[in-house]
C-alpha cells in the first residue's frame, strides 16, 4: 500500500469503475489494472505507469472536445481565432464538457442561441 492512500474499506477493487477508463481502454488493458487494484498492493512504478496512462487518457479527451467545439462552430482547426471566436469556442467546450454532450448533440444554432 501507499502510505495515506490505502482506501478506508482496505480495497482498490472498489475503485476500479471510479477510474472511468471502460469506453477508453482495451479490454485486456482495463483487465490488468483491476487486477493490480484488487491485489491491495500498489508500488510506485505502477502508480507513476497509472498516473502517466490517466494522464494521457485525459489530455485526449481534452483534444477530442476542442476538436468537437471547432466543428460545431464550423471553425477551421488550421485558421487563427480572433479573441471573440475564441471566447466563443471556450464557451462551446465548456457547455459540451459541463452538459457531457457530444458533438451530434448540439449544434452551432443552439449554441449561439445560448451565448446571446
Amino acid at each position: 500500500q501507499i502510505e495515506g492512500l490505502k482506501p478506508q474499506n482496505g480495497s482498490w477493487a472498489s475503485f476500479a469503475p471510479a477510474l472511468g477508463l471502460g469506453n477508453r481502454l482495451p479490454k485486456r488493458l482495463l483487465d490488468l489494472i483491476e487486477d493490480q487494484l484488487t491485489s491491495n498492493d500498489f508500488h510506485l512504478h505502477e502508480m507513476a505507469l497509472l498516473s502517466a496512462t490517466m494522464k494521457s487518457l485525459i489530455a485526449g479527451e481534452v483534444a477530442w472536445r476542442l476538436h468537437d467545439a471547432y466543428m460545431v462552430l464550423q471553425r477551421d482547426v488550421d485558421h487563427p481565432l480572433s479573441e471573440n471566436h475564441a471566447m466563443e469556442l471556450i464557451d462551446t467546450y465548456m457547455t459540451m464538457y459541463l452538459g457531457g454532450l457530444k458533438m451530434t448533440q448540439i449544434t452551432r444554432e443552439r449554441v449561439l442561441r445560448y451565448h446571446h
